[in-house]
C-alpha cells in the first residue's frame, strides 16, 4: 500500500491530479472507488443502504400523505442503514456463508430459517432501539420504544411470511 507524506500528495493522487513526482499512468476516481470496495465489501452495502434507507422513507412519507419531507429523519434513516444495519447484515451473511457455504436450495432454506430467530429479531431490536436514540430519547425512553414496538413488529413480519408460504402451497 503506498503511505503519503502529506494530505496535499494523498489528496492529488485521490483526484487524479498528478504531481511533478508521480507516474503519468494514474486511475481515476471511479477506479479507486472499485478497488475499495473489492478490498473491503462492507462498504458497497454501507454505500447502497446509505441510498435505500432514506429513499425508503421519503417514500413512505409521501404514501401515508406528509405534507413536507421529513430530511432529518430520512438522514436518520440513512445513518442508521448505513452505519449499522449494512455491516451487521454483511456479518450475519459472513457467517451464514461459513456455516453453510453451499449455494443450494436446503442451505438457503436453513439460512433463512435461522435468519428468522437470530438476526432478525436482534435487527428490530436495534432498529427500535437505534433509531429512538437517533432521534434524541434517552436509553431509558429508547427502552420502553423497544418493548412497545418489537412483539407487535415481530408477529407481524412472522405473520407476513407465513402468508405467503399459505399461498405458495395452495396454488
Amino acid at each position: 500500500m503506498t503511505t503519503y507524506k502529506n494530505n496535499e500528495n494523498f489528496i492529488s493522487v485521490l483526484f487524479c491530479h498528478t504531481p511533478a513526482s508521480s507516474s503519468p499512468k494514474m486511475t481515476t476516481i471511479f477506479s479507486r472507488i472499485v478497488k475499495f470496495s473489492i478490498a473491503y465489501p462492507v462498504t458497497r452495502g454501507m454505500a447502497s443502504y446509505a441510498v435505500i434507507w432514506p429513499t425508503g422513507c421519503l417514500i413512505q412519507q409521501v404514501a401515508f400523505g406528509d405534507d413536507e419531507f421529513d430530511l432529518a429523519r430520512a438522514a436518520r434513516f440513512g445513518l442508521f442503514g448505513a452505519f449499522y444495519v449494512a455491516p451487521t447484515l454483511n456479518a450475519w451473511l459472513t457467517v451464514a456463508r461459513y456455516l453453510y457455504p453451499k449455494n443450494d436450495l436446503r442451505s438457503a432454506i436453513i439460512k433463512a430459517l435461522i435468519e428468522q430467530v437470530t438476526y432478525s429479531p436482534c435487527a428490530m431490536v436495534s432498529f427500535h432501539f437505534g433509531m429512538s436514540l437517533l432521534e434524541g430519547k434517552t436509553v431509558s425512553e429508547a427502552k420502553k420504544e423497544v418493548e412497545k414496538k418489537f412483539l407487535p413488529t415481530y408477529k407481524t413480519f412472522q405473520q407476513s411470511l407465513l402468508l405467503k408460504e399459505l399461498r405458495k402451497m395452495s396454488n
